[in-house]
């Protein structure tokens, strides 16, 4: 009886144990290589750095049928601040009428393992080294993601909201941070920030239905094998 459960939950282990790619760290996050998904408020977050040097105006002009990013739209202020706060468990209270929020917490840096590094963008594209090699620090101590929202700063010109995610490790004393507090004009563009799209997402299905069928087959082969290698108990 006790290789019959061993088998069991081995099957099952295949079945369902491979089709969760979830970070161990951060709370709810899957992760895919061009985008992430915060399961517990049902988004898809893009990478950054796929939209560095592009104005809003830019991307705004391509999130439409036949454009670059086509399913995508601007992330609002409110569901930055829902996202930082679920993924990471942390009450940040970030808006742009709050100052930045402060905490060495190693989960800024996994969020911005998941957007992309801007820092870095901007520092290969001036000195073709990141920017830790540039300026002697630490190789990894210092990250950051920049990126442009969907709500704007209404003054004598609309200018949008910029939402940064700062990981600071080159000296004891530094702090990680995130902050909503600059804005840009529409048509401004730098190597160092992107912009930060979303689109909503199946939370109930975390891997492609292509992806799980075979790895459901396989394990209903493997159950159907031990069920008959395994005599009936008496």
């Amino acid at each position: 009886m006790k290789n019959k459960w061993i088998g069991t939950t081995m099957a099952f282990t295949l079945v369902f144990g491979l089709t969760s790619t979830a970070n161990a760290a951060l709370i709810g996050v899957v992760d895919h290589d061009a985008y992430f998904t915060d399961t517990t408020n049902g988004l898809d977050w893009l990478d950054v750095t796929t939209s560095v040097n592009r104005s809003h105006n830019d991307i705004s002009s391509q999130l439409g049928a036949g454009g670059d990013f086509v399913g995508w739209r601007y992330a609002t202020m409110a569901e930055f601040s829902q996202m930082i706060d679920s993924t990471t468990g942390l009450a940040t209270g970030v808006s742009a009428f709050a100052p930045p929020f402060y905490n060495e917490n190693e989960l800024f840096a996994e969020l911005i393992n998941l957007f992309g590094d801007t820092l870095d963008n901007w520092a290969q594209s001036i000195f073709g080294k990141s920017y830790d090699e540039q300026y002697g620090n630490p190789l990894g101590s210092t990250a950051f993601t920049f990126g442009l929202l969907a709500d704007a700063q209404q003054g004598l010109a609309v200018r949008y909201r910029q939402a940064k995610i700062a990981d600071y490790d080159a000296n004891p004393t530094d702090l990680d941070w995130v902050d909503i507090s600059n804005a840009v004009s529409p048509d401004s563009k730098s190597e160092d920030y992107g912009s930060y799209l979303v689109r909503g997402t199946n939370t109930s299905a975390t891997v492609s239905t292509s992806a799980t069928l075979p790895l459901i087959a396989i394990g209903m082969i493997g159950l159907i094998a031990l069920r008959r290698r395994t005599p009936t108990s008496q």
